[in-house]
């Protein structure tokens, strides 16, 4: 059978308690106003006495004036008893004896007359009159006002104690009723959700009886646990997959809390933890564990990159360190930093055995270069000899073809100078004024031979920077000559400088293909083209911007490019100038470097 819902039940309660509580608060007050109206067990017989034996010698007053003889003298003393009997009821009763004293006088009045004239009868309708209104008075004392619909309510009163008694009944059996079909199905659902939150999860949830709403919470409490269970499941199969991937990365991943102290770690970072510190595990704070990381770095909430070097085994190890916040990762529960520690000795072995196999290459591959550079320029020169014209051309491909490749070869040989550290810098001030005046008279015919029209140089107000000399010519070597790759006949190239606060800003800017806003933050990267097949069209092997980026910074300057497509270039150099402000050094000396990981230098 369908129970019906719950809310239908306690509402019918309800309805069932103020239908009782009205018709009990109205058969209530009923009774207190008959109550209240009703004249007492005493007074009631008083009254009836007096109006008996009033109306007794009231008749024998009237038969005697019937018969127009005197009223007898017991008849005085019969009414001086009813006075007497009327007088205990009190102040309530002044009214009755007032009339009554009044009709006494009347009935002496009427036998003198009747003493004083026998032959004339007085008139006995005053002694009627009299008589009436003595009655009247007195029954007045024991008369209240009765409603009307008080005695047409009176048959219905055993309808009205049915009526309260059905309700009764029918209270007590709902509320049973919601013993059943509430109570009981809800201290099974609580027993049930107490075992299920103390871990249980195996606990059976009650079938779904009683209401229907207890029947749609058992159904969603059980399907609420199948849920949990499964998510717990996955949850653990997942965890033991991270584990198992976090288990086989060469890498070290740690979890930190919002102090910094490490929560939880993988195999290889509790190994290379172990190489910074002794105390490890038991020393759980990063800070102390490496305390090269800055004091506060954990009050801040930016990601930060980190180069560490330690000496064990006899060998120096280098270490790139990563942390990261994770803003949604809440304290106390988990983890609000994650670390990757990345071993890079071996990496730094095979990077230093390349450069030192580039450098042996390049530099051998130098010699025979120079050479031929060398030859091909005495047999120009006719100094074997008068040359056809086709031996020239084919000499001059040479030289052209051996120029290009000494080029790439030299600039290999920078790359790996510069990356080893084994390139020396000699900075000293230097007048702006007269590197502008070099660079203006060696690369206008040069661009002016290749049919671009170069545009010089004006000098600011005196001043000088501290660089490299032989260096910057070579940067701004590399940034005249990719304009001219870049070009077209007929365009023009320049270089300008200005003072810009406390620094000189150097700028190569030509009016050719530019470079595409998407390939900006890449042109100072190694190897880097910003088309397909510029090698084979322009040459090089896309190392000059690296090397000017490297050679600028090493110098204590920056370097940046403002372009769009088809509009050119402006390349722009920039150096403090000397005396201004403290240099800033080549390389440093640290062993440990600390620096944003959103560094656009360190992109």
């Amino acid at each position: 059978m369908r129970l019906p819902p719950i809310r239908f039940v306690i509402s019918l309660l309800l309805l069932l308690g103020v239908l009782n509580a009205v018709i009990f608060g109205t058969m209530a007050l009923l009774l207190w106003g008959a109550v209240q109206n009703s004249p007492d067990a005493e007074r009631l017989a008083a009254v009836r006495a007096f109006d008996t034996q009033f109306n007794a010698v009231h008749g024998r007053v009237l038969e005697a004036s019937a018969q127009a003889s005197p009223i007898p003298d017991d008849v005085f003393e019969r009414l001086d008893g009813a006075k007497s009997m009327i007088g205990e009821l009190g102040a309530d009763a002044e009214p009755v004896v007032e009339e009554l004293a009044g009709y006494t006088r009347g009935l002496r009045a009427w036998n003198a007359a009747l003493e004083a004239h026998p032959e004339q009868v007085p008139p006995a309708g005053e002694l009627r009159r009299g008589g009436m209104v003595v009655s009247a008075v007195a029954l007045k004392l024991i008369q209240y006002p009765r409603p009307p619909w008080v005695d047409a309510a009176a048959p219905f009163l055993p309808w009205m104690g049915l009526w309260l008694a059905v309700c009764s009944c029918l209270a007590v059996v709902l509320a049973l009723e919601l013993r059943i079909v509430l109570s009981r199905p809800l201290e099974r659902l609580q027993a049930a959700a107490e075992r299920v939150a103390a871990g249980d999860l195996e606990v059976a949830v009650p079938s779904p009886t009683g209401a229907p709403e207890i029947a749609a919470l058992a159904l969603a409490t059980a399907a609420a646990r199948d849920r949990l269970v499964n998510t717990i499941a996955q949850l653990d199969s997942r965890n033991r997959q991270i584990e198992t991937m976090l288990g086989q990365l060469a890498d070290g991943v740690a979890l930190l809390d919002h102090a910094g102290n490490v929560v939880e770690a993988n195999l290889s970072a509790q190994t290379l933890l172990a190489q910074f510190s002794r105390e490890w595990p038991q020393e759980r704070a990063l800070g102390r564990i490496i305390p090269e990381i800055p004091a506060g770095q954990f009050t801040s909430s930016d990601a930060h990159t980190g180069t560490v070097q330690r000496r064990y085994a006899g060998k120096l190890h280098t270490l790139d360190l990563l942390l990261r916040h994770v803003p949604q990762s809440s304290r106390g529960t988990g983890g609000t930093w994650v670390m990757v520690l990345h071993d890079q000795t071996a990496e730094h072995e095979a990077e230093a055995v390349k450069n030192e196999f580039l450098s042996v290459v390049t530099h051998e591959l130098k010699t025979p270069l120079v050479s031929i550079e060398g030859f091909t320029k005495l047999l120009l020169m006719n100094k074997a000899g008068e040359l056809t014209e086709k031996q020239r051309t084919w000499i001059t491909n040479v030289r052209v073809q051996g120029q290009a490749l000494l080029t790439m070869v030299s600039n290999l040989l920078d790359v790996t100078r510069l990356e080893g550290g084994s390139l020396t810098l000699e900075t000293r001030p230097e007048p702006l004024a007269a590197l502008l005046e070099r660079w203006n008279n060696a690369w206008r015919p040069v661009v002016e031979t290749r049919g671009f029209t170069f545009v010089p140089a004006t000098p600011p107000p005196e001043v000088q920077v501290r660089v490299d000399a032989f260096r910057l010519d070579q940067v701004i070597g590399n940034l005249v000559g990719n304009a001219m790759k870049f070009t077209p006949a007929g365009g023009s190239i320049g270089i300008d400088a200005r003072l810009d606060g406390d620094d000189v800003a150097i700028e190569v800017w030509d009016t050719g293909r530019g470079v595409p806003a998407e390939a900006i933050p890449r042109v100072f990267e190694k190897f880097f083209q910003v088309q397909k097949g510029d090698t084979r069209l322009a040459g090089g092997a896309g190392l000059g911007l690296y090397i000017v980026r490297q050679l600028v910074e090493a110098q204590g300057g920056t370097i940046g490019v403002s372009s769009s497509e088809g509009a050119g270039a402006r390349f722009s150099l920039r150096f403090p100038v000397f005396g201004a402000s403290p240099g800033v050094s080549a390389r440093s000396s640290a062993r440990f470097s600390w620096r944003r990981a959103t560094s656009p230098r360190h992109r």
